[in-house]
């Protein structure tokens, strides 16, 4: 059995929990923020969602131009010591600058901060498209005591990446995708006259407009357990990293 919920951002306008709650999802990811900048809805999302019997995370988006150290930093401040449902995700989905092996370090830092400053090792998001990009990077074998949370449109279930052998959540519905002379866009609002829609939004009760649709592999009450602090075991040790940030080893 799996359980239902979404994900929401500053993209998505004030929304209501306890219909949400009433179409039967169960959880709800916010995004805190993207790289170093809070999200401007994080505050708002909160107040709307909590007390409505979701079970309520945080994700960042991570933008690797930024430091590790200042991007966890940020994010901890944005959360102000609020009590989360769920443990921190990382939303992992562009490289920037760095070549596969340093954006792997990268991640290796930024687990570590994030145990530092949560006490539990973060959720990987990311699509199986981008992580092969990181080839044999990709593949190390710390990332698999990460849980994974998987972005995958349009399929009857996703693929898992290596070196993960099972996914934790599941991203299948998203805004619009369109496609038009070999560019892939999102959102209805942007896509031009003659694209081809590639897969269709998500929508979901309490939420306006387009939302991201989530499925976690197990009922509530395993979803309830996994995201118990109570009931969570030890964090991770973290992945192996050197002394020096990615970013200025490279410098």
């Amino acid at each position: 059995m799996t359980t239902e919920g979404i994900d929401i951002s500053s993209s998505n306008p004030p929304v209501d929990g306890a219909a949400i709650y009433k179409s039967g999802r169960r959880f709800a990811w916010v995004r805190v923020a993207a790289g170093t900048v809070k999200d401007s809805h994080f505050a708002e999302h909160l107040r709307e969602l909590q007390g409505s019997g979701l079970l309520v995370g945080a994700y960042l988006f991570d933008q690797p131009d930024a430091d590790e150290h200042e991007v966890i930093g940020r994010t901890m401040d944005a959360l102000g010591g609020i009590e989360l449902d769920m443990p921190l995700a990382v939303d992992v989905e562009i490289m920037g600058h760095l070549a596969p092996a340093k954006f792997a370090d990268r991640l290796a830092l930024l687990e570590a901060e994030a145990i530092d400053a949560h006490g539990r090792s973060p959720l990987m998001y990311t699509g199986p498209g981008f992580w092969s990009m990181l080839g044999v990077e990709g593949k190390r074998p710390a990332f698999a005591a990460l849980d994974l949370w998987v972005a995958h449109y349009g399929v009857s279930k996703p693929s898992i990446p290596a070196p993960w052998s099972a996914w934790k959540f599941w991203q299948h519905h998203a805004n619009t995708i369109w496609w038009l002379n070999g560019t892939m866009g999102f959102g209805s609002w942007r896509m031009p006259k003659g694209a081809r829609v590639i897969a269709q939004p998500g929508v979901c009760p309490g939420v306006l407009g387009e939302v991201d649709l989530d499925t976690f592999n197990g009922t509530e009450d395993e979803l309830r357990a996994w995201a118990s602090p109570s009931a969570a075991s030890p964090a991770a040790s973290p992945m192996p990293r050197d002394t020096e940030p990615p970013e200025r080893a490279a410098a």
